[in-house]
């Protein structure tokens, strides 16, 4: 085995009395120019290694003012985007990526590998709820709005 890793991808795509602003923590949302463009993408990303674990996390944030697309690395895999997620109009938008993975070589073990993937998802899930607003947390648990 060498490398074993998740990657999650969450489209958000906010409310038309809200911004993307409302539902990503202020550090990644980015610039907000004075002037508006017909058509505009932004992306962040960020690396961390996490000792504790021997992992990469890496958070990625894609935003765009047109349809909803995956990733650029992941354009070549012609993956189809679900119904749900097939939005025309020119809302801003964004598509929060998070992959963890770790390295390392070792003989294939069933059990190692489904020990390393739930260490993994739980960083995942951290880096998650760290990057959204508690806002975007009540809006999807269907809180108050």
């Amino acid at each position: 085995m060498h490398r074993v890793g998740l990657r999650y991808l969450d489209a958000i795509w906010p409310t038309a009395e809200r911004g993307v602003s409302d539902y990503l923590n202020p550090g990644l949302v980015g610039i907000e120019l004075s002037q508006p463009f017909e058509s505009s993408f932004s992306q962040s990303e960020y690396r961390f290694d996490l000792d504790g674990i021997a992992s990469t996390l890496v958070l990625r944030v894609f935003q765009a003012d047109s349809a909803l697309r995956l990733p650029p690395d992941l354009g070549p895999l012609d993956l189809e985007l679900a119904t749900r997620f097939q939005y025309e109009h020119g809302q801003r938008h964004c598509v929060l990526d998070v992959d963890h993975f770790s390295e390392s070589i070792s003989n294939f073990d069933s059990r190692l590998i489904r020990d390393s993937l739930s260490r993994l998802h739980g960083k995942i899930r951290f880096a998650f709820l760290d990057s959204v607003t508690e806002f975007a947390q009540q809006q999807w648990k269907g809180g108050d709005k």
